[in-house]
């Protein structure tokens, strides 16, 4: 979407913010913002004239943001679980029968 369009700056603002949190990981803050962006969209587009030429960009920028922000999402989640996998693989060493004998250790 170019940046002469009127109406645009918020939605591009809020993109950058959408981005930026859902890079950082901060799953609350995406969700709060997509949810503002949702309703800036339709509002965009129902200033919209029908037919207008700015509908299959804003449709596809949306569909963007959103797959980056899934994408981010998975992508946090899949590493916790397989943080939570080691951390699975070590409480069985440490709870194992016998290891606090060969290690020198008591729990």
């Amino acid at each position: 979407m170019p940046k002469t369009v009127p109406g645009y700056e918020p939605l591009k603002s809020l993109e950058a913010a959408i981005r930026r949190a859902a890079a950082a990981d901060c799953l609350a803050e995406t969700l709060a913002l997509t949810g503002e962006y949702v309703t800036k969209v339709e509002q965009r587009i129902r200033s919209l004239p029908g037919g207008s030429e700015e509908l299959p960009t804003l449709r596809n920028r949306t569909i963007l943001l959103f797959e980056f922000a899934i994408a981010m999402a998975s992508a946090s989640r899949q590493y916790a679980a397989a943080e939570l996998e080691q951390v699975k693989l070590l409480a069985h060493y440490r709870y194992s029968t016998g290891s606090f004998q060969r290690f020198g250790t008591r729990a």
